[in-house]
């Protein structure tokens, strides 16, 4: 399906969700799917589809959910002003489509597993490990590199790159699409943030950052060097989970890192936005924080307090996805292939 809305500005990509986990199986939320995977990184391909549903900023249409998304869908991914969501192997895309991002190639409407967005830009991941993109090409982010071409386990779009993983390594391509070598060994998951900046989770819990502009490795607290089941990147912040309780590091205000009581504890997923961050919960409730709040996309609607199965951002505006009795299952990645 292909839902063409017109123009919007320029806006920074959207950070989608990475998955949760803790102990269980592989992957995360209400049905997240087993593996790494993501907006690529994130695993997220619901045990039980449901229906997307969004609050917040809609200057691109991106909240205007077609009726073909209001049930069945497994995934979703929020990119700058798009949207795109998985149903039944396919994808549908909504939103501003300036760039042809929301115009859906053939590819990427069968055998399709995850899906993930950049700003301007689309990638999907099929069955066979094979990488699609679409879109915006100006900083070469949809020219994927011929080792994306199969076998490929995981996904996730930064503002202008794009992320895979492939034999437990890190490929990246478009805008600084550096690597450090300690990305390129036992990777499970990744996430892109608005910044060009990239996170990476390892098999053994431990998350390695960096942004794509440099080699070097970025710092990260002690907490985060081992025990962590999920990532996400939002504008100045990164986000992991590890036992069930969110931690925030980097350069934002400490308005933005101040994670609240009640996203320490019985948390299965999260994802980050520009200076806020949400926390889908156990019992299937979404939490938002931060100052990131001027049209209301750190504030969950009464809706996405109860049977919410997967959670996105873009820079502006969140998603959900909403699956009636179902409550999000918690799962833990892969520790090696």
């Amino acid at each position: 399906m292909k839902v063409l809305t017109h123009g919007a500005r320029w806006l920074a990509a959207g950070c989608v969700l990475v998955l949760s986990s803790a102990s269980g199986l592989a992957g995360s939320a209400a049905a997240l799917g087993s593996g790494p995977s993501a907006a690529g990184s994130k695993a997220v391909v619901a045990l039980q589809p449901g229906q997307v549903f969004g609050w917040g900023s809609n200057r691109g249409g991106q909240l205007e959910v077609p009726d073909e998304a209001k049930s069945g869908v497994f995934d979703i991914a929020a990119g700058g002003d798009h949207v795109l969501a998985l149903k039944d192997g396919a994808v549908l895309a909504w939103g501003d489509n300036t760039k042809g991002q929301a115009t859906v190639p053939d590819q990427a409407l069968v055998r399709v597993r995850t899906v993930a967005a950049g700003a301007v830009h689309s990638l999907a991941l099929t069955e066979d490990g094979t990488v699609l993109a679409w879109g915006d090409n100006v900083k070469g982010q949809t020219s994927v590199p011929e080792e994306a071409r199969s076998g490929v386990s995981a996904i996730a779009a930064g503002r202008y790159h794009s992320l895979a993983v492939k034999n437990d390594e890190v490929i990246a391509w478009g805008a600084f699409s550096q690597v450090p070598n300690e990305a390129k060994s036992d990777v499970v998951k990744v996430a892109g943030g608005f910044n060009e900046d990239s996170l990476a989770l390892k098999g053994n819990g431990e998350v390695i950052a960096w942004n794509l502009r440099s080699d070097d490795l970025e710092s990260v607290p002690d907490e985060v060097r081992s025990g962590v089941s999920a990532i996400a990147a939002g504008y100045e912040h990164k986000l992991a989970l590890k036992n069930g309780g969110v931690i925030a590091w980097g350069p934002a205000d400490e308005e933005v890192l101040n994670v609240p009581d009640e996203a320490k504890s019985d948390v299965v997923a999260v994802a980050g936005g520009v200076d806020f961050s949400l926390a889908l919960k156990k019992d299937g409730s979404v939490i938002g924080w931060g100052p990131g709040n001027f049209y209301g996309q750190a504030t969950p609607p009464q809706d996405a307090q109860t049977s919410v199965s997967a959670i996105a951002t873009g820079p502006y505006y969140s998603l959900a996805l909403h699956a009636p009795n179902a409550s999000p299952i918690m799962r833990t990645p892969k520790v090696s292939r």
